[in-house]
């Protein structure tokens, strides 16, 4: 070993001390610099940590594992705090990211409300984008009801929530604007009777 690594391993511990006492003073010039660092080098940053990633994986997948075994439950109280505190100071900022989502996502959007209303409802069940797709396709976008191509399908409950009907996708249908109004909170047969008694 040479002379410069034994004094290296010899100083360890005061190398160590040294380096958290200048962290400590000098952490936010130390932030400042690195994510500079990283923002103006930010392909050649990513494609090193990957590399570093694939290299050492087993390593890396073992220290996931024990970390997620070894974690504790987040604290839901403090988790609510903190993300009200966040919304407070960025506002506008959570309003327009939430609201470009909310454009992107219509699906999402969509599987919530019915989510909300069922829960509202007491009602069991859920189902995702995928289930609205699949359904899409088994209708060939037709409206379930009356057959049209349907540009804007909405979603309707076959047997409504509010007689007892589920949010699973077994009791979700693809239908136009104009059924899913007309038939509302009807059963089918009893809005079939009153589109041909009226």
């Amino acid at each position: 070993m040479s002379p410069q690594l034994a004094y290296y391993y010899r100083n360890k511990e005061q190398r160590i001390a040294y380096h958290k006492l200048y962290v400590k003073k000098n952490g936010m010039k130390m932030k400042a610099y690195y994510r500079l660092r990283y923002r103006n080098n930010r392909d050649k940053i990513r494609a090193q940590r990957k590399a570093r990633y694939v290299k050492n994986i087993e390593k890396h997948r073992a220290y996931d594992r024990a970390r997620y075994t070894n974690r504790k439950p987040p604290d839901p109280i403090t988790k609510r705090a903190y993300a009200r505190a966040h919304y407070g100071r960025n506002k506008d900022k959570c309003k327009a990211a939430q609201k470009a989502w909310t454009k992107d996502n219509p699906e999402w959007m969509r599987a919530y409300y019915a989510k909300k209303r069922a829960r509202k409802h007491k009602a069991p069940g859920q189902f995702t984008p995928a289930d609205l797709h699949a359904q899409l396709i088994e209708q060939n976008g037709r409206c379930y009801w009356c057959c049209i191509y349907m540009k804007k399908p909405t979603i309707d409950h076959v047997i409504p929530l509010s007689r007892g009907g589920s949010n699973f996708p077994d009791n979700i249908v693809l239908a136009c604007l104009s059924c899913n109004c007309s038939k509302h909170n009807k059963l089918p047969l009893d809005w079939v009777c009153l589109l041909i008694a009226g």
